[in-house]
């Protein structure tokens, strides 16, 4: 069974919604059709460990609503986001803009020639985001993402992780 990015969207906010007060943001949610798993990606200023993991599955399989939005029988996961995090809203992208982080990008469809790419966020004017790639700029709205996700320094990480070890 297919799911809609439209769809996804409005199940991420609705998740939201149920757990903002705990804390917690759906940063975003993938759907997997064959073996037909929902993962929630979350996030909480804490960070999320696998007892916030279980804590919001929890909640969240006993929520009816959920189960009335997917139309089938579905497995549920709850994860942390990870160090290459989702981009979803707005604000998301802000953030990466802020971090000047490089992010790697899919669009529903091409724009401009194009329907995925990957470098850092130019400007951000309200729902358009430019972005700077190796071929160029290139212009679209956020409305048009499919998938986002933050690319990691890895050279970076290692460093940090050799640092505190």
């Amino acid at each position: 069974m297919f799911i809609e990015r439209s769809k996804i969207c409005e199940i991420a906010d609705k998740v939201t919604s149920w757990i903002e007060s705990d804390g917690f943001e759906c940063v975003d949610l993938s759907w997997d059709p064959q073996p037909r798993i929902l993962t929630v990606y979350i996030d909480h200023p804490n960070g999320v460990g696998f007892e916030q993991c279980v804590s919001i599955s929890e909640k969240l399989v006993q929520n009816e609503e959920l189960d009335q939005m997917i139309p089938c029988d579905f497995s549920l996961e709850v994860s942390s986001p990870g160090i290459e995090r989702p981009l979803r809203t707005q604000s998301h992208f802000m953030q990466a803009f802020n971090d000047k982080v490089q992010i790697d990008v899919k669009l529903i469809e091409k724009v401009n020639g194009r329907k995925k790419g990957i470098g850092s966020i130019d400007k951000i004017d309200g729902e358009q985001l430019t972005l700077k790639t190796t071929e160029g700029v290139w212009v679209f709205e956020i409305s048009k993402v499919l998938k986002a996700n933050r690319l990691a320094d890895w050279s970076e990480v290692s460093r940090n992780a050799k640092e505190h070890s």
